[in-house]
């Protein structure tokens, strides 16, 4: 390695990482810690020039190695020591070691989702083809390879929604007159949140409020500049430069998510519903709640109380089931209570007594 020097690390006779070691450095590289007062946070910081470089060139290593072979370096995840080389530096690193990974959140699927999702696969075949290509820009985005997370979302929107139109002017065309598109297109200018910090081609552009056919175009173009791009040309995409297409992809992605929703929609069909429903309850799959509206009439000054049951599907209490039974008590008051002042809605399980939430309206 470049300033240092490299070794393989064995464990049953198969490599578990990489160690490289730099000797003679300043202290100034090992970690600080440092305090925001206002927030009242503490951080650790690491100033240390190698960790660019080493980086860009585990990064090169690795694309040498994948020519031949399937192989990842997982380059998020590291554990540094920081020795002292002498007595008097002992007392001048604060932080001796420091490990840190990225965080690899399990995926919690809802009782719900997976029964309805086995119902509706017995009845026909499902979105295979709009779940692969999903599922690759998924993961190639939360690997941080955004250009092969954008490549992935066109290749979805080309197939879905293109209707075989691939001229820049026909594929515009189609994207404004498809209504799926269009709606999600639409729904995600309203609600993506832009980080402040960002101020790659996508940031600015959506900051400026673009219009529908605006952002089409902009994805349109970005398909020949990440697809078509000649490696000889010095204004080309960059393998390395990744995060110019974090907004793209983004983007991109929160669309096709849309999109794909609507193609696996045979899951909450009436027919479906109904049927998980009643296998739910033959097998005594039902979470039984009980939910406790407290409200104010306009015309009184005493609270009243409406008490009613809601039994759902599923083995145990999830946040997603305590969400949806909010949800569907809001409904419920607004109904059959639209003038009146809502002021606490609790629901408890009746199995258990467990409270599932209290929601306080303060303002009454």
């Amino acid at each position: 390695m470049i300033g240092g020097t490299a070794r393989l690390i064995e464990e049953n006779e198969v490599i578990k990482a990489i160690e490289i070691k730099f000797v003679g450095q300043p202290i100034e590289y090992a970690p600080q810690t440092e305090t925001d007062v206002a927030k009242s946070a503490l951080s650790i910081a690491i100033d240390s020039p190698h960790l660019p470089s080493i980086e860009q060139q585990l990064s090169n290593l690795l694309s040498f190695l994948q020519c031949y072979f399937h192989v990842r370096i997982k380059a998020g995840e590291v554990s540094a020591t920081f020795d002292a080389e002498t007595l008097e530096e002992q007392d001048m690193i604060p932080i001796p070691a420091i490990t840190y990974s990225r965080l690899n959140e399990k995926t919690y699927i809802p009782f719900d989702m997976f029964f309805r999702a086995s119902l509706a696969a017995e009845k026909e075949d499902g979105p295979v083809f709009e779940a692969t290509l999903q599922d690759a820009a998924r993961s190639a985005f939360f690997d941080k390879k955004y250009i092969d997370s954008y490549r992935y979302s066109f290749l979805y929107l080309e197939a879905v929604c293109g209707n075989g139109k691939f001229k820049k002017e026909q594929l515009v065309s189609e994207f404004l007159s498809n209504p799926s598109l269009t709606a999600a297109i639409t729904h995600e200018l309203s609600e993506y949140q832009i980080i402040p910090s960002k101020n790659d081609e996508t940031a600015t552009l959506l900051q400026s409020k673009p219009s529908l056919k605006k952002i089409i175009e902009h994805l349109v173009e970005k398909r020949g500049f990440y697809f078509h791009g000649n490696k000889k040309h010095k204004q080309g995409w960059k393998p390395h430069e990744q995060a110019a297409a974090a907004t793209l992809s983004e983007f991109a992605l929160f669309i096709v998510q849309q999109l794909a929703g609507e193609a696996a929609t045979l899951m909450f069909q009436p027919e479906l519903s109904e049927r998980y429903m009643a296998t739910a309850k033959a097998l005594g799959m039902i979470v039984k709640l009980t939910v406790q509206i407290t409200y104010r009439r306009l015309d009184e000054v005493h609270n009243r109380t409406i008490e009613f049951n809601i039994n759902t599907p599923g083995t145990k209490v999830t946040n997603e089931m305590a969400k949806q039974t909010l949800r569907e008590s809001l409904q419920r008051f607004d109904h059959h209570e639209p003038q009146s002042k809502l002021i606490k809605v609790a629901c408890i399980e009746q199995a258990t007594n467990k409270q599932l939430f209290t929601v306080n309206f303060d303002v009454v």
